[in-house]
């Protein structure tokens, strides 16, 4: 479901009760850039803070666009997923 300000406050009472009941959560997050050296974030490193480190200074220097997430519910033997993605920032459209 595409969440912007024109709905945030219709939608985001069932929203909050769906994070609060779920059983796990990922997210996603859409930034204006990738990386700001010439180099690439990819290759093995010694350690996941070291990776998150690299990620975290890359991550730093965009903007925000959109948030994603996707909430899991169980039932009956079997995940159920529900996403939401946020809308953050969206230059050059109105009423966002």
């Amino acid at each position: 479901m595409q969440i912007d300000s024109r709905n945030f406050e219709y939608h985001i009472d069932l929203i909050l009760q769906e994070i609060e009941t779920a059983h796990f959560v990922a997210f996603d997050c859409e930034f204006t850039g990738l990386v700001t050296q010439t180099d690439r974030i990819e290759g093995l490193y010694p350690d996941h803070q070291e990776f998150y480190e690299r990620i975290k200074e890359t991550a730093l220097n965009f903007n925000l666009l959109q948030f994603g997430i996707t909430l899991f519910h169980y039932q009956e033997g079997e995940y159920y997923p529900r996403s939401y993605n946020f809308y953050v920032t969206a230059p050059n459209r109105p009423n966002w």
